[in-house]
């Protein structure tokens, strides 16, 4: 039995060379060896036509490489005669032409794919940096951030590393790999067109770093993706209709980029997807058609665009929907009613487009939303929908700038657990119903900018308020000095710009707002002189404003340290 043993380079050390021409070298003294070293020219096929040796792919590193070791490998040759039990690696016959053409193809099939992945990995740590090399460690398998299976890599995993520079294109021969991870880094350039050769990736997360240039189209080969992460980069141009192959994606980020174009219709062929989001690019035209096929979807944002259109009535096909965003956009025309078949929504925000009409009375069936926001748009006005206050589960309520009108129904007690109520920039009027300040729950009302014309304060469980702004209405009435009392957790206080009247204070009650910071009554008809105590009444008061009233000492804007 004839034992071959090849060792390329001592440990520890530099190669001189290139490490595929040192494979080729070695794959090559072992076809000869086991040739029988009669001809060592070039082994022959029974045809006489010389063998052509496939080398391993070569690489050009811009930095000198890290140590690439071949050691130890042994190919062992038995004779067919021989008694004893055949090794686990397949007999090479040294009479056999076939056989010794196959013998270099068995050693790049068993020590091929790892010599490749250590390979690539040095020149992709001489690319990227980073603090995952260990040093002294040969087995690449046990460096920081690299996982194996099987002996080959399938995770790379190297968030928040410290990593800079480009993605070497070389990285598409690491064909077992799983998950790429190189968020959270300062890595520039483009991403490579041949990342789509990583067939097999699950995970590819790229996100927070600098990257420029256009979406590879070549990412839609990636037909095993799952995950899909490119958000907050620089990159530009569209987003790839090849992306519509992914039928298994799940995860679609692509926020806080450069994006243009339309959202192309293949992205309704997604039926995995459950998550997208595209906030903050400059995307233009409509939302497709084909996104109503979307039914996995459960979370929606596309905010921050240019979009147009209507919003597609097949939305209310989404029935698996828990947030939808589509805020400051330029969407127009009716809100659907099928929007009131998405009863698994919690969040919905159409804040800030060009919706007209009215607010839908189907928007009652939604009965697990906490959080509503139709602000700045051009609904045709009316009163405040009753169908809203059926929402039970809502915490925030945004009404801003739509031309509501009329009064503020007492049903609003039925939101029994609103923490944040904003009406500002309408036209309300009558009087602030008292059951508003019995809501347990209630930390901010804004109702600034309206015609509320009296307060109907209701002192019991008023103390949860943190900011009250009441400004620039039409209120004519005293300041309850209990009113002061009660109001024992507000940081923010704004009465300015109304009718109030009577003395600012009286001191005889005793109190306490020892967490307010700004307090703001300028523009009213108050009376009276400003006790001396009241910096030890609001000892974190920062801002003061009791201008333009009718104190006989006239104060002006004031800052207390």
């Amino acid at each position: 039995m004839n034992a071959i043993r090849i060792s390329i380079c001592p440990p520890n050390r530099g190669f001189p060379h290139r490490p595929s021409t040192l494979i080729v070298h070695a794959l090559l003294l072992l076809a000869h060896s086991v040739a029988g070293q009669k001809d060592m020219k070039s082994p022959m096929q029974a045809n006489g036509t010389p063998t052509v040796l496939t080398p391993q792919p070569s690489f050009s590193p811009t930095k000198p490489l890290n140590l690439i070791r071949l050691s130890n490998i042994t190919r062992v040759t038995e004779s067919p005669t021989s008694s004893r039990a055949p090794s686990k690696a397949p007999i090479v016959e040294t009479n056999s032409p076939t056989t010794r053409t196959q013998s270099p193809t068995w050693l790049q099939a068993t020590f091929g794919i790892r010599l490749k992945e250590r390979n690539v990995l040095d020149i992709l740590y001489n690319a990227i940096g980073g603090n995952w090399y260990r040093e002294g460690e040969d087995d690449h398998c046990n460096w920081n951030g690299v996982f194996c299976k099987d002996g080959n890599v399938n995770i790379i995993e190297l968030r928040s590393d410290n990593l800079a520079g480009t993605i070497p294109k070389e990285i598409s021969y690491l064909t077992r790999l799983q998950i790429l991870s190189l968020n959270n880094n300062r890595l520039t350039g483009t991403i490579p067109k041949e990342i789509g050769n990583l067939s097999g990736l699950k995970a590819l997360n790229l996100h927070n770093n600098y990257f420029k240039g256009a979406i590879p189209k070549e990412i839609g080969d990636l037909t095993r993706l799952e995950e899909l992460s490119l958000q907050n980069n620089n990159l530009n141009g569209t987003i790839p209709e090849e992306l519509g192959n992914l039928s298994r994606l799940k995860t679609l980020l692509f926020q806080r980029n450069s994006l243009t174009g339309s959202i192309p219709n293949e992205i309704g062929k997604m039926k995995s997807l459950n998550y997208l989001n595209l906030i903050k690019n400059s995307l233009m035209g409509t939302i497709p058609q084909l996104f109503g096929n979307l039914l996995n979807l459960t979370f929606v944002n596309l905010s921050e665009n240019f979009l147009t259109g209507t919003i597609i009535r097949s939305i209310g096909n989404l029935t698996n929907l828990n947030e939808l965003n589509l805020s400051k956009n330029k969407f127009s025309g009716n809100i659907p009613e099928e929007i009131g078949k998405l009863t698994n929504l919690v969040q919905l925000n159409l804040n800030k487009n060009n919706f007209t009409g009215g607010i839908p009375e189907k928007i009652r069936n939604l009965e697990n939303l906490t959080s509503l926001n139709l602000n700045n748009n051009q609904f045709l006005g009316g009163k405040i929908p009753k169908d809203i206050l059926y929402l039970e589960k809502l915490e925030k309520l945004f009404l801003n700038n739509i031309g509501l009108t009329g009064t503020i129904p007492k049903e609003i007690e039925n939101l029994s657990v609103l923490q944040e109520l904003s009406l500002i920039y309408n036209a309300l009027t009558g009087t602030l119903p008292g059951e508003l300040f019995d809501l347990p729950e209630l930390r901010t009302l804004n109702l600034f900018s309206n015609f509320l014309e009296k307060v109907k304060f209701s002192l019991d469980s008023i103390s949860s308020l943190e900011y009250i702004n009441l400004g620039n209405n039409q209120i004519r009435s005293e300041i309850p000095p209990i009113l002061f009392k009660k109001l024992k957790n507000a940081r923010e206080i704004i009465l300015s710009g109304n009718n109030f009247i009577g003395p600012f204070f009286n001191m005889s009650e005793n109190i306490q707002l020892i967490k307010l910071e700004i307090l703001q009554v300028d523009n009213n008809c108050l009376s009276g002189t400003v006790p001396f105590l009241l910096p030890n009444a609001m000892p974190r008061l920062r801002y003061l404003n009791l201008s333009r009233n009718k104190q006989k000492k006239k104060l002006q804007l004031r800052y207390i340290s």
